[in-house]
């Protein structure tokens, strides 16, 4: 993460929420991004690894305002946001997700579990 990222006050706030250490937060998160530009996804490595700092609210204040999340972060609970489009093309419509611990997956098993639960969808 860079340091403009641990400028955010909202990216805090969650870790915060979540009682993780924000320099290094340990989480696993998975579930359906929803970009607004698939093709632009799909040819901009730099926007395909950059979803987590919208899940986790890094930011920039503009784009904040204009999100839409679940009223609280929870691990292994199913959490939303979504982005009014005012905000731009490179932004996502949204995302349906869980944050869990990475300490908490010990073991394939659970690995399977989770990429069952996100093929499911």
């Amino acid at each position: 993460m860079s340091n403009a990222a641990f400028k955010s006050r909202d990216y805090y706030a969650v870790c915060n929420e979540l009682g993780v250490d924000p320099y290094f937060p340990l989480l696993f998160i998975t579930g359906v991004y929803q970009p607004r530009d698939e093709d632009y996804l799909r040819r901009n490595l730099y926007a395909r690894r950059a979803w987590p700092h919208h899940i986790l609210k890094l930011l920039p204040d503009q784009i904040l305002q204009k999100m839409n999340c679940s009223p609280s972060y929870r691990f292994n609970e199913e959490l939303v946001f979504e982005t009014d489009p005012s905000a731009g093309d490179y932004w996502c419509n949204g995302a349906e997700f869980k944050i869990r611990r990475l300490t908490d997956i010990k073991n394939q098993e659970m690995l399977i579990e989770i990429a069952e639960e996100l093929l499911a969808r």
